[in-house]
Formats: structure tokens, sequence, C-alpha cells
């Protein structure tokens, strides 16, 4: 048996890391590294058994992997992955010293390296005492171990179109170092284009708003009295007397990656080729090209907190060179919750003229009890008028209202900060979400379809207003009457750019009036899906 500890201690070293992150994937990606890492364990440890300075060398190799994992998560919030590997590539030797200096030097480092020292002489004293040649010669254990080996080998070959296999040390380091070289050639197109900005046209800073865009999460719009649901679930976005919401807003897509890529630059859903130029323009450079100050503050990920599954949502936005282009302001943390977020955001908030604030929420995000405080719990199961529904599922019906409840007293937080100002805020969610909505009786989105009619409904539309304080209303009472005669348009979020330039008072280069919903030649384009 003690073989087998020695096997099940490799694995443990290489799969531990997988299962760091605090999310609802966080048990299976742990558990298919796991079975990754214990197959890889089986096969190296036959291969080397009869050698143990090799043994030894092995063991060496992934505890310092797996130690440098570990520390990597602890100061910085993340494994070994693509973003670190990305800022450690694009760092230079002050910003390291800084590094090592703030992080490194200190009692605590060197306790933890004194303990991680201690460990690792305990454990290859204790494995290269172990006679793993008895381990593979017995047949029962031999068996074993190539069960173990082949279905470890191959797990990752069976399709799981409905979630990520879970990436042991080595395996993520692989595709971390092969997304970097990938993803090389992508940062050198995205700057050289956002280099290429010409802006023929800018406000004075005198006459400037300021401009707020929030990105909501998986908002099921009727599931708001702003588009008919009879629960009070929006009191804070019902009251504005300044609130114009719009009827045919949409999204392309059902994952917040695509839909951030979509909000963010200027590629249109019409075509979304690879070697669309567009994607690579991001419209916060184009801001600073006109003079703006530009603030991004995400309750989902920063530069430091990013795992695999979500880096390409913001991949593209995180290299030094291209955040330095488009933001003046960023968060370096995030909450559980939006409300103690947008919190400890208002001082970093951009309130001058000419300024460009751009918040992206967790929302009502499944599970979407997990999205409020308890005390926000203000709908109960039995407040759910559906008959249809048994108990546990008007439950959750109910969680989601109360997210939605919450999330609407996070956006209320967010125009009282702006209210003083000469203020408009463009508010959307990335898509919607199945709250037993339909015939299927589906909660939550089916990966990579929007295709039914349920779907298109529930996930594809989504809530779409604009607000705006008294000062820009007052200043100017044409645009809002603009605002309020467009409010029945078809508008999809690829677009959000081109109105965010029209409310702002620029021209550019990369322009196009017939995708500003505010603008004379505006046109409604076929939304295509992904």
């Amino acid at each position: 048996m003690r073989g087998w500890a020695v096997v099940l201690l490799a694995g443990l070293l290489l799969s531990l890391p997988a299962g760091y992150d605090c999310d609802h994937f966080a048990k299976w990606l742990f558990a298919t590294a796991f079975v990754h890492s214990l197959a890889w364990s089986v096969v190296i440890l036959w291969l080397i058994h009869c050698h143990k300075r090799l043994v030894a060398s092995f063991f060496t190799v992934i505890y310092l992997l797996f130690f440098l994992e570990t520390a990597s998560y602890l100061v910085v919030g993340a494994r070994i992955n693509e973003t670190v590997m990305t800022i450690v590539m694009q760092t230079n030797f002050q910003e390291a010293w800084e590094f090592v200096c703030n992080y490194l030097i200190s009692w605590r480092a060197l306790g933890v390296l004194i303990v991680a020292c201690v460990l690792y002489v305990a454990m290859i004293k204790w494995v290269t005492g172990t006679r793993l040649d008895r381990f593979f010669k017995a047949r029962f254990q031999r068996v074993l171990a190539i069960v173990v080996a082949l279905a470890g080998l191959i797990l990752p070959l069976i399709p799981l179109s409905w979630t990520n296999h879970g990436y042991n040390t080595v395996a993520g380091l692989y595709h971390s170092v092969q997304f970097v070289e990938e993803s090389h050639s992508d940062v050198d197109r995205i700057v050289t284009l956002m280099d290429s900005i010409r802006v023929d046209r800018q406000p004075e800073t005198s006459e400037a708003p300021v401009i707020v865009l929030v990105i909501g999460e998986s908002f099921n719009k009727y599931h708001s009295p702003l588009y008919g649901y009879e629960l009070p679930t929006t009191p804070r976005l019902c009251a504005e007397k300044h609130l114009v919401a719009f009827d045919h807003a949409c999204s392309p897509v059902c994952f917040t990656h695509s839909a951030m890529r979509y909000l963010i630059s200027l590629q249109s859903c019409d075509n979304h080729q690879a070697d669309d130029p567009l994607q690579d323009v991001l419209f916060p450079a184009i801001f600073k090209q006109a003079g703006y100050r530009v603030g991004y503050f995400d309750n989902q990920f920063t530069r430091w907190k990013v795992g695999f599954r979500d880096y390409t949502c913001g991949y593209f936005m995180s290299p030094q060179r291209i955040s330095e282009r488009c933001f003046d302001v960023r968060n370096d943390f995030i909450d559980r919750y939006d409300g103690v977020f947008v919190e400890r955001c208002q001082s970093m908030f951009l309130k001058d003229r000419k300024s460009l604030n751009i918040i992206h929420l967790y929302g009502q995000h499944l599970e979407a009890k997990s999205r409020y405080p308890e005390a926000f719990a203000y709908f109960k199961g039995t407040d759910i008028p559906r008959e249809d529904l048994d108990e546990e599922e008007r439950q959750r019906v109910a969680e989601y209202d109360n997210a939605t409840r919450y999330h609407d007293k996070v956006l209320g937080m967010i125009m009282d900060a702006f209210r003083e100002q000469d203020a408009v805020m463009v508010y959307l969610s990335d898509h919607g979400d199945n709250i037993f909505d339909g015939p299927s009786h589906r909660y939550g989105r089916l990966a990579g379809g929007l295709t039914d009619e349920e779907s298109k409904r529930n996930v594809r539309e989504i809530p779409f207003v604009i607000w705006c304080s008294e000062s820009f209303v007052a200043k100017r009472p044409a645009v809002f009457e603009e605002i309020k005669l467009r409010a029945h348009l078809p508008v999809c979020l690829d677009d959000v750019a081109h109105l965010l330039f029209d409310l702002g008072g620029i021209t550019c280069n990369y322009s196009d009036p017939t995708r500003s919903l505010l603008g004379p030649a505006y046109h409604p384009h076929t939304t295509a899906i992904e």
C-alpha cells in the first residue's frame, strides 16, 4: 500500500492547484486534474521505479512546480497561467525588483520557505525509502495501475462540451506557454491598430459629459417590471425619472468572453470572422485618443485574478501595452458582492468632465443565491406565483429575483455616484438566462446555442437602458428626446461603442454612422448567432 501512497502523493502535488479557484467548477476541475495526474504518476514511476535518483528527481520537479503555483496563487491570486506568464514576459527589471522587495523579502516569506524546505526533505526521504519494484510486481496492483493509467489518459479525449477539463500543473503550464506564444502576435496586431487611430472630432472639455457604461451578467429582462414582470425586482430603476428602457436589445452570444469582445471592440456580429480587423480596435483607446480619461472597474477579473477558463474574456485588455493605451485607472481587487465592490470603487470613479467609466459586474451569474448577502433575501419561494413549478423550483426563481433586486440596488448606487455630474449611463447585460420560463422548463443556458425560441427570448434578448442625470438632460434636451424616440428600435450590444461615440461627441477613422443608435443613418443589422 505504501507504493499507492507514493502514487497518490505525486498525483496530489500535480493536481491540487487545479482546485484553488473558489468557484462552482473547482471540484470538477480538481477531480479531472487528479485523474490525469494519477495516470501520469503511474506511468512515470513505472518507467523509473528501479532508479531511486530518478524518482527523487521526479518528485523534486513536481514539488518545485507545486510550490511555485501555490506561491503564485497566494501572492497574486492566480496560478501560473496565461495571465501571469504574459505579465512576466512584459515585466521589466525595475518592476521585477519591486515585486521581490514587496512580496519575497520578509520574515513571513522566509518562514514559508523554511517550512517548504523541511517538507521537501521529509517527502524525499520517505519516497526514496519505498520499494516501488514490489509495488509494480504485485499482480493486483499492476492491473489496477494499468486501469488508472488508461482512464486518466483516455479522459481528455471524451468530448464534454458543457464544461472544461481541469489542468494539472504540467498540462496547465503547457497550455499557458502555447497560449502566450499564439497570442503574442495578437497583441502586436491590436497595438498596431490602436496606434493607427485617428480622431477627427472631439468635444471641448467644458462641453463633454461623464459617460458610464455598466455591463451586467445573466440578466433575464423578463424578471424586471421594466419589461412587465409582476414582482418588484427593480424598484430603483423603475423610480428613475430620466431612464429609458429599450424594447428590442439583444446579444449575439451566450457567454461572457464573447460578449465582452463584441462590447469592447468594434467588431460586428454580422462579420465575426477571425481575420476581421475591427475585433482588434478597442473603443476605450479611441476615447483616450480623444482626450477622455478612462477607468475600467471589473468585479469578475482583474489583470492579476484570471484563470484559464475566463482568460479569453480579459487577455486582450490585460497586456501592459494594450491596457496603457485603453485605461487610466483599473481595479486590482474583486469582491464577492457587487455592492461591496462598487463601494470600494467609489473613490476611483472618474467624475470630471470628459471621463469614461466602464463597470463590469457579477450581476445574477449562476448560482444566483451567491450573488447577494443573506440580508437581501427579499423574496421567498412562496412569493413566486407559478403553479407550474414545484417548491424547489420556486425557491430558485426567488433566489434569482433576489439577485436581480440586489443588482438593482447596485445600479442605484452607481447612478447616485454620478447624479450630481453632467452624466449619462448606458446599462446592458452581456446575455440573459433561462429561469424556468418556457416549455422546456430550463434553468441556465445551453452551451453553444441560441437557436431555439426559448433561448432566443430569455438568453438572447437583454435589458438595455440609458439613464441621464438632471444636468445632462438640462444641457442636452434634444439628445434625451432622441433617446426616448429610439427606445423601440432594435439594437445589438456589438453597436454600443458607436452609441458611446455619439454621446461623447467623437468621430474617428473607425466610426460607422450606420451603427450608432442615435445617429440619423442608423440601420439595425441582422445579428448572427454563434
